[in-house]
Protein backbone atom coordinates (compact mmCIF):
# COMPACT_ATOMS: atom_id res chain seq x y z
CA UNK A 1 0.00 0.00 0.00
CA UNK A 2 2.49 2.61 0.75
CA UNK A 3 4.70 2.16 -2.75
CA UNK A 4 0.70 3.03 -4.30
CA UNK A 5 0.36 6.52 -2.01
CA UNK A 6 4.26 7.14 -2.89
CA UNK A 7 3.57 6.24 -7.19
CA UNK A 8 0.80 8.67 -6.59
CA UNK A 9 2.63 11.52 -4.67
CA UNK A 10 5.10 11.44 -7.01
CA UNK A 11 2.66 12.28 -10.04
CA UNK A 12 1.19 14.68 -7.92
CA UNK A 13 4.34 16.78 -8.00
CA UNK A 14 5.08 15.91 -11.67
CA UNK A 15 1.99 17.40 -12.63
CA UNK A 16 1.97 20.31 -10.38
CA UNK A 17 5.86 21.30 -12.23
CA UNK A 18 4.18 20.64 -15.67
CA UNK A 19 1.25 23.16 -13.69
CA UNK A 20 3.69 25.62 -13.03
CA UNK A 21 6.31 25.35 -15.59
CA UNK A 22 3.29 26.09 -18.36
CA UNK A 23 1.93 28.77 -16.58
CA UNK A 24 4.99 30.41 -16.18
CA UNK A 25 6.16 29.86 -20.45
CA UNK A 26 2.70 31.61 -20.71
CA UNK A 27 3.27 34.69 -18.61
CA UNK A 28 6.49 34.80 -21.01
CA UNK A 29 4.63 34.88 -23.86
CA UNK A 30 1.98 37.81 -22.54
CA UNK A 31 5.16 39.56 -22.38
CA UNK A 32 6.96 38.51 -25.51
CA UNK A 33 3.85 39.44 -27.57
CA UNK A 34 4.11 42.95 -26.43
CA UNK A 35 7.56 42.83 -27.24
CA UNK A 36 7.13 41.17 -30.75
CA UNK A 37 4.47 43.78 -31.86
CA UNK A 38 6.78 47.00 -30.90
CA UNK A 39 9.46 45.02 -32.98
CA UNK A 40 7.35 44.31 -35.86
CA UNK A 41 6.42 48.58 -35.52
CA UNK A 42 9.96 49.27 -35.97
CA UNK A 43 10.70 46.71 -38.93
CA UNK A 44 13.24 44.75 -36.72
CA UNK A 45 12.96 41.39 -37.68
CA UNK A 46 12.52 37.90 -35.09
CA UNK A 47 15.26 36.83 -33.41
CA UNK A 48 13.58 33.33 -33.09
CA UNK A 49 16.34 31.77 -30.47
CA UNK A 50 16.31 34.21 -28.25
CA UNK A 51 12.70 34.35 -28.14
CA UNK A 52 12.45 30.83 -27.65
CA UNK A 53 15.01 30.89 -24.68
CA UNK A 54 13.35 33.49 -23.09
CA UNK A 55 10.28 31.34 -23.54
CA UNK A 56 11.71 28.76 -22.02
CA UNK A 57 13.32 30.49 -18.66
CA UNK A 58 10.08 32.17 -18.05
CA UNK A 59 9.05 28.59 -17.77
CA UNK A 60 11.56 27.76 -15.74
CA UNK A 61 11.45 30.59 -13.65
CA UNK A 62 7.79 30.44 -13.10
CA UNK A 63 8.05 26.86 -11.94
CA UNK A 64 10.70 27.50 -9.52
CA UNK A 65 9.01 30.58 -8.15
CA UNK A 66 6.02 28.46 -7.70
CA UNK A 67 7.44 25.53 -5.98
CA UNK A 68 9.04 27.62 -3.48
CA UNK A 69 6.36 29.97 -2.70
CA UNK A 70 4.05 26.83 -2.72
CA UNK A 71 3.18 26.43 1.20
CA UNK A 72 2.71 30.34 1.65
CA UNK A 73 0.36 30.34 -1.64
CA UNK A 74 -1.66 27.20 -1.83
CA UNK A 75 -4.47 28.23 -3.45
CA UNK A 76 -3.97 29.96 -7.06
CA UNK A 77 -0.12 28.90 -7.29
CA UNK A 78 -0.70 29.84 -10.93
CA UNK A 79 -1.17 33.20 -10.71
CA UNK A 80 2.29 33.72 -9.04
CA UNK A 81 4.01 31.00 -11.51
CA UNK A 82 2.45 33.25 -14.52
CA UNK A 83 3.91 36.64 -13.06
CA UNK A 84 7.40 35.18 -12.37
CA UNK A 85 7.57 34.18 -16.13
CA UNK A 86 6.26 37.54 -16.94
CA UNK A 87 8.42 39.74 -14.94
CA UNK A 88 11.41 37.15 -14.19
CA UNK A 89 12.77 36.47 -17.73
CA UNK A 90 12.28 40.61 -17.52
CA UNK A 91 14.52 40.96 -15.37
CA UNK A 92 16.76 38.55 -15.44
CA UNK A 93 17.32 39.41 -19.05
CA UNK A 94 17.87 43.33 -18.21
CA UNK A 95 21.04 41.54 -16.19
CA UNK A 96 21.90 39.76 -19.18
CA UNK A 97 21.94 43.20 -21.55
CA UNK A 98 23.29 45.05 -18.93
CA UNK A 99 26.34 42.43 -18.15
CA UNK A 100 25.95 42.25 -14.60
CA UNK A 101 25.90 37.86 -14.77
Amino acid sequence: MARKSFFNFGFFLIGMVADLLLWGALGQLVRSAVGLRKAALRGDKLNFPKWFSSVILGAIVGAGVGVVLQPYVPVNTWIVSFFAGYAGTDYLEGLTEKRVI
